[in-house]
């Protein structure tokens, strides 16, 4: 015997024993053909009434781009990168930042207390989204009784035990939560190579996947806008605030001037001569003052004009949305292809399990 060849073990299949297994499976699967139609047609019909009985869903989807203004040490970078395709990198952090802010509460509760018309008049976006889905009878128990419960106001900070509930249900149900964002009403993407980010609402109500969308982008624009340039805007304030106060002082000491340069007419005071020297005295010191931070607003408008990032609507969803359903023929096709699937593969797998009995004897 070669002794680099490795010893024949009993365990191990001859290729007679192979095609022996491999026509038993043939001709398990030939034996059982009409039991295997059969179940591929009754997963056939069972996904067929499936997908017939789920509710249409209006689609829509608005694109943008972020616009903004980066420090000079990390323009220069992500200009290098930006010559080879690649997405900048100060970018691709405030574009991750952009889309998770999307889908926090903060900005679904600014969203879905916006006012649009419906059927009964003007109402909240979240009490629409109450009755379109149902949410009273879903909210309802013995514990809790919100049968016929409805936002009334969109005070937050004060909101009731109730209001907290469905406030955070809603929440959930169109964002999801970081953990989980499947089944969520809206969806949020970009690419890679673009950088060009997307909201994707898809519901049960055309006004509603509508007015969502947009109203998830303003807020998400706003808020975005609003801490970015904070920083600046508050200083901004802090010298204009400065500068009305000095504004005020110089204007009460100018008025003391013309006075006291009324009353000393015609006579010779060297008492008047001195408290008008030392009016004019803090009126060119104020002047200064005015002057430096004049110079000190402007830089700082300066600032915020350039630093103030925009979130640039490129594709707004337009009335009407695209309907989104699954085809009749394609629900066939899936229940058909999962019924034979199964019972091709059950078929075989008691053919095994018999033919391992039958070796093992």
């Amino acid at each position: 015997m070669d002794k680099t060849s490795p010893p024949y073990r009993k365990d191990e299949l001859s290729v007679a024993e192979l095609l022996h297994f491999g026509g038993a499976y043939v001709e398990a699967v030939k034996k059982n053909i009409w039991y295997i139609i059969g179940i591929g047609m009754v997963c056939a019909a069972v996904s067929f009434f499936y997908y017939s009985s789920k509710p249409t869903l209006y689609k829509a989807r608005l694109s943008f781009m972020l616009n903004e203004d980066e420090s000079s040490q990390m323009s220069n970078v992500s200009a290098i990168l930006g010559q080879f395709g690649l997405p900048m990198m100060n970018q691709r952090v405030n574009i991750s930042k952009v889309l998770e802010l999307s889908l926090s509460r903060k900005i679904i509760q600014e969203a879905i207390f916006n006012e649009i018309e419906t059927s009964n008049g003007p109402n909240f976006l979240s009490n629409h989204i109450i009755d379109i889905y149902e949410l009273n009878d879903r909210w309802n128990s013995k514990e809790l009784e919100m049968s016929n419960f409805k936002f009334t106001n969109a005070k937050v900070d004060a909101f009731s035990i109730k209001e907290n509930i469905a406030l955070k249900s809603i929440a959930t149900m169109i964002a999801g939560t970081p953990a989980n964002r499947k089944n969520a009403l809206i969806e949020t993407d970009y690419g890679q190579n673009t950088t060009i980010m997307s909201f994707v609402t898809h519901s049960q109500d055309e006004a509603l996947s509508y007015h969502l969308t947009h109203a998830v982008f303003d807020a998400t624009s706003n808020f975005y806008v609003e801490k970015t340039i904070e920083k600046q805007t508050s200083t901004y304030d802090v010298l204009v605030s400065k500068k009305d106060s000095l504004l005020k002082e110089y204007n009460r000491l100018e008025y003391k001037y013309a006075d006291l340069s009324d009353k000393s007419t015609g006579l010779f005071s060297k008492k008047m001569d001195i408290k008008k020297e030392r009016a004019r005295g803090e009126m060119l010191q104020l002047s200064a003052g005015l002057s430096k931070l004049e110079e000190q607003i402007a830089l700082v408008e300066f600032s915020i004009e350039n630093s103030t990032p925009i979130l640039q609507v490129i594709d707004a969803p337009i009335l009407p949305l695209e309907e989104v359903t699954t085809s009749k023929f394609k629900s066939i096709l899936i229940g058909l292809g999962f019924g034979l699937i199964l019972s091709i593969g059950a078929v075989v797998f008691i053919t095994l399990w018999r033919l391992i009995k039958e070796t093992e004897v």
